[in-house]
């Protein structure tokens, strides 16, 4: 596999950006995803609305009067825990182990005392990511055979750079200006390429750095009250000018509804670009196959790892993703760890403040359930009703 890296790329979705056979373009997210599915690291990062709220219920725990969030703790909960669920992520990005050595301030002390609960209640962030792939590379390696940078080394943070340097690393050249020089287009272009050095386009006083433009008509902006009007206008405009001259070439960004540009373009005789909307069922439709591999013998451990991963699931995240760890680093069920990580999350349940019986035996059921289930022969087929009470 060839990876193509770089900031500007949406990393969350990088199949809607480039993609061939053995190669991906992706930004920094969207290759951390690939890390941990080639380092077989079970991982579906919460929400940031999710974490917080884990992070307050730490703070719950260690708060007191002498601590130095005590009394903005007191007027707004959440906000303080967002503030400070901001810096442990950074601290974490720039290689933090959730403790300080020797002595530290107060206020640096209160975050440390804090974090004794959190390291094992609030999933993980993007630094904890990036620390579990450092860890695991050091011992395993991955399909990656080459790693092309579209930025420079120096932009990515210490902990990126790290993990880089296990790679084949290599930088693509810079772009350079390529519109007629004088143009409203070329300088934009030169500004671009400058703006590193300038500090993102302010002086060193702070000032902003503006262009003065001559109005050429090789940069336009267009702004639109909503995606659908820009969609219009921007078909109406390649149908009417750009499309008439032969000589031109167009290029069309659209990282977002690009179903709804393709409406568009129909409305004016232009060929559709293929966009598509994802259905909110794609995951769930992806389960339903997995959850019947799992009642074939012998167990595939590959079908189990992504059926305990997938971000969808018939059993709750909180059992899943521990027990896809274990899977990742000792294949199957039954097995020593196996049993003790089961052991501990159901005991870990019983100690909950919100503890219902009821509840617990529900989720020792479907444990059970799903993980013990009698297993069937693929060449003789399983009896039909118990494939319809899977699905």
């Amino acid at each position: 596999m060839r990876i193509k890296l770089g900031h500007g790329i949406d990393g969350n979705t990088p199949q809607k950006m480039y993609s061939t056979i053995g190669e991906k373009e992706v930004g920094p997210i969207g290759f951390l995803a690939i890390l941990e599915t080639q380092c077989g690291i079970a991982t579906v990062p919460d929400s940031t609305t999710t974490r917080i709220i884990q992070y307050l219920s730490c703070i719950k725990e260690s708060d007191n009067p002498n601590r130095f969030f005590h009394q903005s703790f007191a007027v707004d909960q959440f906000n303080v825990a967002r503030t400070l669920l901001q810096w442990r992520d950074s601290w974490y990005e720039a290689g933090w182990h959730g403790e300080f050595g020797g002595e530290v301030s107060l206020r640096l002390q209160d975050m440390a005392d804090i974090e004794q609960s959190a390291k094992n209640s609030v999933s993980n962030g993007l630094g904890e990511r990036l620390q579990n792939i450092l860890l695991m590379l050091k011992n395993q390696k991955t399909q990656i055979e080459e790693v092309c940078l579209l930025d420079e080394l120096e932009s990515f943070s210490p902990l990126w750079q790290q993990i880089l340097n296990h790679f084949n690393v290599t930088i693509k050249a810079p772009l350079k200006a390529s519109a007629n020089q004088g143009t409203d287009l070329s300088i934009l272009q030169n500004s671009l390429q400058n703006l590193s050095a300038q500090s993102l386009g302010k002086n060193t006083d702070g000032s902003v750095n503006k262009l003065k433009l001559a109005g050429d008509n090789s940069f336009v902006v267009i702004k639109a009250r909503s995606k659908a009007v820009s969609a219009r206008l921007m078909s109406q405009w390649l149908s009417k000018d750009a499309l008439n001259q032969q000589d031109k070439t167009v290029a069309l960004l659209a990282s977002q509804s690009g179903n709804e540009m393709d409406d568009a373009f129909e409305a004016v005789d232009l060929p559709r670009l293929g966009f598509e909307g994802l259905s909110p069922w794609r995951p769930v439709l992806q389960v339903l196959p997995i959850t019947l591999d799992l009642l074939w013998a012998p167990l595939n451990p590959e079908i189990l790892l992504q059926f305990l991963m997938h971000p969808v699931g018939p059993l709750v995240g909180r059992v899943r993703k521990p027990l896809a760890n274990v899977v990742a680093q000792s294949p199957g069920i039954g097995g020593e760890q196996w049993q003790a990580k089961l052991a501990e999350l159901l005991e870990k349940e019983k100690n909950k403040e919100s503890f219902v019986e009821k509840e617990f035996k529900q989720l020792k059921a479907e444990i059970k359930y799903w993980f013990d289930s009698e297993l069937y022969n693929p060449d003789e087929g399983m009896p039909i009703e118990v494939a319809k009470q899977r699905l």
